[in-house]
């Protein structure tokens, strides 16, 4: 979320839902329009999963190659999960 052309960096005030609020906005004309509790939820389920997937990886990083692929993979099925909870 970088180059933000004059936005204001701070809108999300820090906090995650902060964050998902203003991600509503970027996601308007995409045919998934998730909601900020459906947001909510898959942070919460890659939050719970992180730890798991860091041993795995045999790291302390989340910022490795792997564990990095290993959340993407884990944010779509979160995704798929509960976006059909509208």
């Amino acid at each position: 979320m970088s180059d933000l052309s004059g936005t204001d960096v701070y809108i999300h005030h820090g906090r995650p839902s902060g964050v998902f609020s203003e991600l509503t906005s970027a996601f308007v004309r995409s045919q998934r329009q998730p909601s900020v509790d459906q947001m909510k939820l898959i942070y919460n389920g890659l939050c719970d999963g992180l730890p798991k997937l860091m041993r795995k990886a045999g790291t302390r990083s989340t910022f490795k190659a792997r564990v990095f692929d290993d959340l993407r993979v884990l944010a779509r099925a979160l995704s798929e999960r509960h976006m059909d909870l509208r």
